[in-house]
């Protein structure tokens, strides 16, 4: 069973700019804090010879490359799938155009079905008959309605030219009887 409390004095937490951050681990030289640890872990030894460096960092170099070509792969899904997605749009797109279309087919579709069996149709001939004769009447409709607005007009003209008549008559006895 694996021990419930490690060894947090090893542990080192120190934000000092001493540490080289960006060293691999085995290029780390231990802190003076862990020094006076009375249990103490092996310092991991810097490299003897430059060859055991270059072989860490080609091993390092291959892990990024490695990580990049992830990355890479990656983003090139990404890429895919954007363009699935801009197919998928334009798939969609079509797809409600071609179901306003189907749906307008459908409505025409149950209306001439209607006609077909309403007993009381009697034909496209009929109803361009009857479509005519409506305007026929709307024709004689709007006629009626100029010749009774002229004949307002004339019957109010008439009412004018009565009352200036009973007025200039009017002032003819009024300037008789002046008169005399």
């Amino acid at each position: 069973m694996a021990d419930p409390n490690p060894n947090l004095a090893a542990l080192s937490l120190s934000d000092s700019d001493d540490d080289h951050l960006f060293d691999t681990p085995a290029a780390r030289k231990p802190s003076s804090s862990n020094a006076h640890n009375t249990t103490t872990t092996p310092a991991p030894q810097p490299y003897t010879t430059p060859e055991d460096r270059d072989a860490a960092l080609r091993a390092e170099l291959s892990n990024i490359r490695t990580i990049n070509t992830v990355i890479e792969s990656i983003v090139s899904s990404l890429h895919t799938a954007r363009a699935n997605m801009d197919t998928v749009q334009t798939t969609l797109h079509s797809t409600s155009s071609l179901l306003q279309t189907y749906t307008r087919i459908l409505s025409q579709t149950e209306h001439v079905h209607r006609l077909i069996l309403d007993p009381s149709w009697n034909g496209a001939s009929q109803d361009l008959l009857d479509v005519q004769e409506e305007e026929l009447a709307r024709q004689q409709a709007a006629e009626r309605k100029a010749v009774e607005e002229r004949e307002r007009r004339e019957q109010a003209a008439r009412r004018v030219e009565e009352e200036r008549r009973r007025e200039a008559e009017k002032e003819k006895s009024t300037a008789s009887w002046f008169a005399t």
